[in-house]
């Protein structure tokens, strides 16, 4: 049995399309995976020990939001202590997957944060296979019930089931990176996003603050 190893970039501790992801993932492996967050990893007094355990994974899942079209700085200083750890290791290493999901409606948007994994894998000798970017990420962490075979999150439950299909099959066929979103029209995953904050906004009385222009010139 392969043994799975999950690097969550979120730094949420609640209501993180990440961790959804990977839930729903192992749901569909039908097998648990080692969950990490990258705060807790670059904060854990056993860092190293956290890491080797990282790197003795058969299969390692970097799964991260998009932060101004890169990586969170949480997962990019993990990955910096990781890379002194691989210098180090004579075993063989994981073949690594990622999935970057953003908030913006086009799932491209998340191409240049693959691309930064990618490269980070060439660099330290990491297995590179391929990533997954997603759309309309914040529909996931809403309603995570909703990422299923049928519904407004299909097309990103088949691109995480076929993601799941690859690490089973053991192969080292090389994939060009898959980008999907959910299946609504785009005016109405706008008009979602901004009844979204009108109401978050509401509840944390800080309704007048969204028309605040602190820089208009008077």
């Amino acid at each position: 049995m392969s043994k799975f190893v999950a690097i969550i970039g979120s730094p949420k501790l609640k209501k993180s399309s990440s961790s959804a992801i990977v839930h729903r993932i192992s749901e569909i492996l039908h097998t648990d995976i080692a969950q990490y967050r990258a705060l807790d990893i670059i904060n854990a007094p056993n860092k190293n020990v956290i890491e080797n355990d990282i790197l003795q994974a058969d299969i390692l899942l970097f799964v991260f939001p998009l932060y101004v079209d890169s990586l969170p700085g949480s997962l990019m200083e993990a990955l910096v202590g990781l890379e002194k750890t691989l210098q180090n290791s004579t075993n063989s290493l994981p073949k690594v997957y990622a999935i970057c999901n953003c908030g913006f409606y086009d799932a491209e948007q998340t191409a240049v944060a693959l691309d930064i994994i990618q490269n980070y894998c060439n660099k330290t000798g990491l297995d590179w296979q391929y990533g997954i970017g997603i759309g309309c990420g914040g529909m996931i962490a809403e309603e995570p019930s909703n990422l299923k075979a049928n519904g407004p999150l299909r097309n990103i439950f088949k691109a995480l089931s076929e993601l799941c299909a690859d690490m089973l099959q053991g192969y080292n066929d090389k994939k060009e990176n898959i980008f999907v979103r959910a299946s609504i029209p785009r005016f109405l995953y706008h008009f979602g996003g901004n009844m979204g904050w009108n109401i978050n906004a509401k509840k944390n009385n800080a309704k007048k603050m969204l028309r605040a222009r602190p820089h208009e010139i008077i």
